[in-house]
């Protein structure tokens, strides 16, 4: 019985943690940043529930970083995010593949949705 429940967090942890649903998070906060940025804002209910988006997402983050990240990248992670790690590798000084395969997400999957169009 216990083997299941240890099966079945497993499972739940690996489709939360993934990539595609950091990246959805990432998404939406990138969206509330830009609204946040406009000459109107957010709203105040909005405002409020941006909280609410920000924290799950952040733990979600972390746990990609532990996981998929450290698994990507062949380390163990330095950093909390998955973001604060691709930084530390695009901006490396020494060619490497992790520099090169940083410099391809961010290039791919974050810089063209972040407002201000470099995010890592």
């Amino acid at each position: 019985m216990i083997i299941y429940l240890l099966i079945a967090l497993a499972l739940v942890l690996t489709i939360l943690f993934s990539p595609p649903v950091v990246w959805l998070y990432f998404l939406a906060v990138m969206n509330l940043r830009g609204v946040q940025n406009s000459p109107t804002g957010l709203p105040p209910p909005v405002a409020d529930v941006r909280d609410w988006i920000l924290a799950p997402g952040y733990l979600i983050d972390c746990g990609c970083n532990l996981t998929y990240a450290t698994w990507i990248f062949r380390e163990f992670p330095r950093e909390l995010t998955v973001s604060a790690r691709l930084k530390r590798h695009r901006h490396a000084e020494a060619a490497s593949w992790r520099r090169d395969l940083a410099e391809s997400i961010s290039a791919t999957w974050l810089d063209r949705f972040d407002p201000s169009g470099r995010h890592v």
